[in-house]
């Protein structure tokens, strides 16, 4: 009975992992189809708006995008997504590991990354 219940443990085990890299992959590609979308000039602003937003300590895309206020936000906002695992992939940025809720109401109240500047 228990080598039943290990081997329904790892089927469940391997299916979980499957769905994740499933997820973790569809959201790469909707990420980097968005980046290829953007306005350069936005992305441009955008990456400053990310510098900005470091250098005032712990931030959160919701102040990334306070400090893009006024600015024509892209079609789709998951550009900055985009703009974020850049400045983090350049040394820029590093995860603190914690989440808060989001304050934008679009964004439903959602956890956030707690970024800060590496």
């Amino acid at each position: 009975m228990s080598d039943m219940i290990t081997s329904l443990f790892d089927i469940l085990w391997e299916n979980t992992k499957m769905f994740a890299d499933t997820v973790e992959m569809a959201t790469a590609e909707a990420i980097e189809r968005a980046d290829e979308h953007a306005d350069p000039e936005w992305k441009e602003q955008a990456r400053r708006a990310i510098e900005r937003a470091a250098a005032l300590g712990e931030f959160t895309t919701d102040d990334v995008w306070l400090h893009l206020e006024g600015v024509e936000a892209p079609h789709e906002p998951r550009a900055l997504g985009a703009l974020i695992r850049e400045a983090r992939k350049n040394g820029l940025i590093v995860a603190t590991g914690r989440y808060r809720k989001s304050s934008r109401v679009e964004c439903h109240g959602n956890p956030k990354m707690i970024w800060r500047a590496a």
